[in-house]
């Protein structure tokens, strides 16, 4: 007799951690969702009207060059020189035709294939606009330096990416020019 209630303490201690972990497993499962990043990008490709500038930190205006460029169905991309084995030197741009960044394209297929996963971040300000963050990174556990690794932001106010790599930020619309004639490299 002393039996049963004793089973049934262990079956109700079982079900209730089943319970809670099924609770739980929906919260873990959105920690390595991409779905906002990809939206990010795909977003910002759709704008076809942006620039990528290389910043020292997220809080850094834009300046000088971008290194890539995309109006409509044209990219301009920075032509590096090498001008010794350890050293690269712009010069221009190079002109071609674009489809797609596929920056979101290879974050989905590298989720699908169980490569990365997305975490999110606190919510930050990236040059005085609320932004979401994510952080991109292997999926494999085991430690060690995660060097594919890299932070994303984006706008609250208009779900397009704002920085990602904490090195680059992204700029749109009408702030947007096509490299001059005599910096195009083809």
């Amino acid at each position: 007799m002393n039996r049963t209630p004793l089973f049934a303490s262990v079956v109700s201690t079982a079900l209730g951690a089943l319970g809670a972990g099924l609770v739980i497993l929906p919260a873990a499962t959105a920690l390595a969702d991409c779905k906002p990043v990809i939206a990010a990008y795909s977003k910002a490709d759709a704008t076809r009207r942006f620039a990528i500038y290389e910043v020292d930190s997220l809080d850094a205006a834009p300046k000088g060059e971008p290194m890539i460029v995309v109006i409509g169905d044209m990219q301009f991309t920075e032509n590096l020189n090498a001008k010794n084995p350890l050293k690269m030197v712009k010069d221009g741009y190079t002109k071609g035709g674009v489809t797609s960044y596929h920056q979101g394209d290879s974050v989905r297929t590298d989720e699908q294939t169980g490569k990365i996963q997305c975490t999110p971040l606190p919510d930050r300000k990236v040059a005085g606009e609320a932004a979401a963050g994510y952080h991109v990174g292997s999926a494999k556990k085991g430690g060690g330096t995660d060097w594919s690794a890299y932070e994303i932001w984006v706008s609250r106010a208009t779900g397009l990416v704002l920085s990602h790599h904490e090195g680059f930020r992204w700029v749109y619309g009408n702030q947007v020019v096509a490299p001059t004639p005599d910096k195009i490299r083809n």
